[in-house]
């Protein structure tokens, strides 16, 4: 569905920042890019390169769910919107928003997966576009796919996760319990018939809850406010539930910023890019561009871990490929230490933030580059709300502000104690913990 020129309207800054709600921040109009399965196809590449250089926008930022996202000096123009829905970028404005499928980076790529859930990716993503009637759900509104493959991303949180069981079974989890076995084909029509109770609801749920920003509650608080048999009863009948916590499946999950390089398919193969903290330059994403059409590489993948994957790569021309990245600015180095190491805007992009997290975090990388060692994870964000990464890694900084002064707590899964430290104080800490940790250690070829 095109939408006219005329037609586009921007609508007041949300929580959740999109094409057509974007939010004014403390850099520039915060845009956000959904895309579902973290698939990017060569001609939105291209796109995005193109719009980026229309509104200023020197990087773009691979977010911890794979969307992508802009910080320019203007907002996209309808043109550009036109232009980014006819590649498949944006959807209506009144869905676009709710695009927020998540799924492994190899997904229909891994020989070993269980089932191939490219095509329940996509056939989610054309009816969310299609299905305008939805515009009233929050924007967290978010829905897993995990078909079983060697790289896992079930550690994110979503209000639906579809875990294959076989080939074309499904096993549905909501709010962290194991609910039905659904097939692959039905699997749409169940997350509609789930969308339509949570639409019937909603209204009421946050007429009576406390919801702050958005003032929309989620689905999670409809399904705690109803109960979850009654949900389910609404939904398709009684599932028979079973509790069964989706964090004690026995399902291998690659924690963050540990990607194995290993053959797939054959004689297929994958490389993975790093860039520090998920911001990718607008000349290495022309780059990319250039380096995929000349390999015959139709799309990437982007990962929660803020890299970018390319897939289906012959395994004879793996080496020449990586060569060619390294020379066009692009990093496939199995050990650097922007693998483990993420943040959050921080204060120049952020009013809510406390310290200056992103040059913190590109001051650790810079220090750590000459250390060809396994890392730790380090996750630093500026406040409470954790933007950097939604979970702990071996050491996270959170930053607080103390009598007008500038701190970060620090938790490190090696030390009990969580002193708060200044902020300066705090990356030396972090810089003689890890120098300590990874110099003593054996050396490894997996960051």
């Amino acid at each position: 569905m095109i939408i006219l020129a005329d037609s586009f309207a921007f609508v007041e800054a949300a929580s959740c920042p999109g094409l057509f709600c974007p939010t004014i921040a403390q850099d520039g109009v915060l845009t956000r890019i959904r895309t579902p399965g973290g698939r990017v196809l060569l001609l939105q590449l291209e796109t995005l390169a193109h719009i980026a250089t229309q509104i200023g926008c020197p990087e773009v930022l691979i977010t911890n769910r794979a969307n992508l996202q802009l910080r320019s000096v203007a907002k996209v123009d309808a043109i550009g919107l036109q232009l980014l829905q006819r590649v498949g970028l944006a959807a209506s404005p009144e869905v676009d928003h709710l695009r927020n499928v998540m799924a492994s980076p190899l997904a229909g790529c891994d020989s070993d997966a269980i089932a191939n859930v490219l095509p329940v990716v996509m056939a989610l993503d054309a009816y969310i576009a299609q299905a305008l009637y939805l515009e009233p759900l929050s924007a967290k509104f978010s829905i897993g796919i995990d078909g079983g493959e060697s790289v896992s991303v079930r550690d994110r949180l979503n209000d639906i996760w579809l875990v294959a069981e076989s080939a074309d079974t499904f096993r549905l989890y909501l709010n962290g319990e194991v609910m039905t076995e659904v097939v692959t084909r039905d699997c749409v029509r169940l997350v509609d018939a789930i969308a339509r109770v949570y639409l019937a609801q909603i209204d009421r749920v946050s007429a009576v809850g406390r919801f702050r920003r958005s003032g929309r509650a989620r689905l999670r608080d409809v399904v705690r406010e109803m109960g979850i048999d009654r949900f389910l009863e609404e939904v398709v009948g009684d599932f028979g539930v079973m509790a069964e916590s989706l964090a004690n499946r026995a399902n291998a999950i690659i924690p963050n910023g540990r990607l194995p390089q290993r053959p797939y398919g054959g004689n297929l193969v994958y490389t993975e890019i790093m860039f520090p903290i998920g911001y990718v330059q607008l000349s290495q994403m022309r780059s990319l561009t250039q380096i995929l059409s000349q390999f015959n590489l139709s799309e990437i993948r982007l990962t929660p871990w803020q890299t970018i994957i390319i897939p289906n790569v012959m395994e004879s021309s793996l080496l020449t490929l990586e060569n060619a990245l390294i020379l066009g600015g692009l990093d496939p180095s199995k050990a650097h230490p922007a693998r483990g190491i993420v943040a959050c805007s921080g204060r120049s992009g952020c009013k809510s933030a406390a310290t200056h997290a992103k040059e913190h975090a590109l001051e650790l990388i810079q220090r750590f580059t000459d250390i060809k060692r396994s890392f730790p994870s380090i996750h630093i964000s500026g406040c409470e709300k954790r933007c950097a990464q939604p979970k702990d890694g071996d050491i996270t900084l959170i930053g607080v502000e103390i009598e007008g002064r500038d701190y970060y707590e620090y938790h490190s899964r090696d030390r009990p104690e969580i002193p708060i430290l200044m902020t300066q104080d705090a990356i030396e800490a972090i810089y003689d913990q890890v120098t300590t940790q990874v110099l003593t250690s054996v050396p490894s070829s997996v960051v």
